[in-house]
Parts: C-alpha cells; structure tokens; sequence
C-alpha cells in the first residue's frame, strides 16, 4: 500500500465504518448542477463529521479552480482555498455513510483513486454511489427520468437498452468507481436526465 498519510489530514471520525461511499466532484458534467444540489442538501441537512481533508496542493491547480477571496471596504477579510473532503453522514434511519466531495482533481488522478480505495478498504466500504445530471432531450414537464451506469450488470435496473456503444472524457466519479471496481467494490453512478434548455 502507498504512503497515504501525508496527503490528507485525518478528522475526528478517521476510524469511521460505512457500507457505502457516494462521491461528487465540481468540475465535471452535471447539468442543471442535479448532483452537486443533492450532495448540498445531504451536507447541509444531516449531521456530519470530517474523516478526511485531503491535501489539496497534491491534486487541484489552483488557476483552474482559483481560492475565493472576500474584500469588505477594501479589506481583504478571508482568502478561502477549494477544500476536497471525506465526511462521513448519518442518515434519518441512523445509517452511516461516506460522502466525498469537493472540486473534481486536476493532477495525480491514480495517487488520488490509490488513496480514496485504501480509505474505503480501511471504512469497510462495499458500494460506492456517483450522482450527476447528464443532458438530454427530454421536456421539464415531466417526472425527471435516472439511468443507471454500474461497475457490474448484475447491479442494473431494468432500464432503456443503450443504442450504441460510448466513448467520452471520463470524470473522477467513473474514474474512481472503477479502481475500486479492481478492490471488490462495485459502483453505481445515477445519472439524472436534464432538459438541455435547463443544463
């Protein structure tokens, strides 16, 4: 295993058991911001507490994801740099699970995916979950439609056959799934169609 300690900052719950893992990362495609919105909400509205800062000098340039400064009568009053976090939630039911988030890594991805496995493996981790908006053409009038993309079939709903098969620019969700699809740790990744008119 690599030496993992020097790139995050273990928080209060570093020895945190959770079953499931769901990931989000700004920077890449979520149209109408469904992902990053989802993510928010379980954030703000459920009790959390930090396992993991992650060094962000090791994984996010700065010109592409520039600190936030705040000026008050041309003061400079707080300078506050992207922040990339595991946190692990309590959910209303009393479950535990991890979730982690922040700006989409723009260096060093399998350093990054290498350090997220070992985090999973050390929590106990069995599933992880992506969440994300894709656009499509569908209307806003109806019922918002998820497909579902996995690491395995056997964890598919029945679902609408994919007409062809596809090639893009993966994102750290899909990247990450996948590594630690390679540690026995299946993923699912829920991908809310989105009106092009609203992404």
């Amino acid at each position: 295993m690599t030496d993992i300690s020097r790139l995050y900052e273990p928080g209060p719950a570093d020895d945190a058991h959770a079953r499931v893992l769901v990931t989000f990362f700004d920077g890449a495609m979520d149209a109408g911001g469904a992902g990053r919105m989802a993510v928010s909400q379980l954030l703000r509205s459920l009790p959390t507490v930090r396992v993991a800062t992650f060094d962000t000098e090791e994984f996010i340039d700065y010109r592409a994801h520039r600190p936030v400064i705040t000026v008050e009568h041309w003061v400079t009053r707080s300078v506050e740099t992207p922040e990339l976090a595991l946190d692990l939630v309590r959910d209303d039911r009393g479950q535990n699970f991890l979730v982690l988030h922040g700006p989409e890594p723009d260096m060093r991805w399998k350093t990054f995916s290498t350090l997220v496995e070992e985090l999973a493996h050390k929590a106990g981790v069995e599933i992880s979950f992506a969440l994300q908006g894709i656009p499509s053409g569908v209307p806003h009038t109806r019922p918002t439609t998820i497909h579902v993309h996995g690491t395995s079939a056997s964890l598919l709903p029945p679902q609408p056959q994919m007409a062809a098969v596809m090639q893009f620019p993966a994102s750290m969700n899909s990247f990450v799934q996948d590594r630690l699809a390679s540690r026995r740790i299946d993923g699912v990744s829920l991908l809310a169609a989105v009106p092009y008119y609203m992404a």
